[in-house]
């Protein structure tokens, strides 16, 4: 399901990421219970802002870290009264280990399901 707030220019989706850079050089999009947008989106390098819920953030820094071709991995809030966080990972394929990170966690997610 797709909504348009034009007034922040932002696509909403439940599953995958939409293009949308009408207003923004940015791409920005919605999932389920946080706003992600790029800051910068190259291959050795991604600097994403995370708004809403950021906790997920934690172990997919640190499968991140583990990761061999990552050489960093961490984020940064501006201010604790201020909404969102930065994620910045920098590495040989990015886009490689971050979906790779992803569905390490989906995998052990999944693991800890079975157990109740």
């Amino acid at each position: 399901m797709l909504s348009l707030n034009p007034e922040r220019a932002m696509l909403s989706c439940c599953l995958k990421p939409r293009l949308y850079e009408k207003f923004y050089k940015a791409t920005l999009f919605h999932v389920s219970f946080m706003d992600v947008s790029f800051i910068a989106r190259e291959k050795d390098s991604w600097e994403l802002m995370i708004n809403g819920e950021e906790t997920i953030l934690t172990p997919v820094k640190k499968k991140l870290v583990m990761d061999e071709t990552i050489s960093f991995a961490g984020t940064n809030r501006a201010h604790p009264q201020l909404e969102g966080v930065r994620l910045v990972i920098k590495g040989k394929n990015v886009e490689a280990s971050f979906k790779k990170a992803i569905k390490e966690l989906e995998g052990e997610l999944k693991e800890l399901g079975k157990l109740f």
